[in-house]
């Protein structure tokens, strides 16, 4: 098995309707990858590039997005730390945020020249992590099969919202797959739906995801014909 065949089948067992996106910091550019060829407005439309074909985005490249390129790990210049005070003044005013969270926000650690997007099945090595586009009902499934479903003390973990993309370095921060469920920005810029959300694995995760998946798919499966059965003994049902 390897992370190739893991992301297909990642997609089939939940039956996901969009790519699982490969996401890595490259130091240097790969070779024969495409550039995005065009200004996009957020970090979060790149992931929509990822799902069609490998792309490659510089910090300038996120230049457009002041909070989701220091969440992708980039030091913004001068000017754009402007415009993301800015925002983030804009937000506070409107009640979207506390401004006192802007502190917690998670990064990715800096250091890199870009980064790599694309589908995951197509990465050459594995991607530091995946990226799922999915609905609450395949989430479900996927938290059922990661334990964060358990009735267990302090062993569910909280779905995170806004900036959507912060869900990426949550993961790779706690190595473990973390849930969103998105922000305006991402369902307006990245166009998610609202029956949409997002979950981020870490790469060196996807091989055990997919074997949990397998077991908690099928499990699911049996309790939907149970389910479905007595809901038919009920009259009127």
């Amino acid at each position: 098995m390897t992370w190739q065949s893991d992301a297909l089948e990642l997609a089939q067992l939940l039956e996901l309707e969009h790519t699982p996106i490969g996401i890595s910091r490259m130091a240097a550019e790969p070779a024969g990858v495409a550039r995005a060829g065009r200004d996009l407005p957020s970090a979060c439309t790149y992931w929509r590039e990822g799902e069609k074909r490998m792309v490659y985005a510089t910090a300038a490249d996120h230049r457009n997005c002041p909070i989701g390129m220091m969440v992708m790990g980039f030091e913004p210049p001068p000017e754009v730390a402007n415009e993301a005070q800015i925002l983030v003044g804009n937000m506070a005013e409107l009640g979207y945020l506390d401004p006192s969270e802007v502190a917690h926000l998670p990064m990715l650690p800096g250091g890199h020249d870009g980064i790599l997007y694309g589908p995951a099945d197509q990465f050459v090595d594995r991607p530091e992590a995946v990226l799922l586009i999915c609905s609450p009902l395949q989430a479900m499934v996927l938290g059922e099969s990661l334990g964060q479903a358990s009735l267990a003390p302090d062993s569910a973990r909280p779905v995170f919202g806004r900036p959507a993309c912060s869900v990426i370095p949550r993961a790779l921060q706690n190595a473990a797959a973390e849930m969103s469920l998105a922000c305006k920005g991402a369902r307006v810029l990245a166009e998610l739906q609202p029956g949409e959300m997002l979950v981020a694995i870490p790469g060196v995760e996807l091989e055990r995801t997919v074997a949990a998946l397998r077991k908690t798919a099928g499990a699911n499966s049996a309790m939907e014909d149970y389910y479905t059965t007595k809901k038919q003994s009920f009259a009127g049902a």
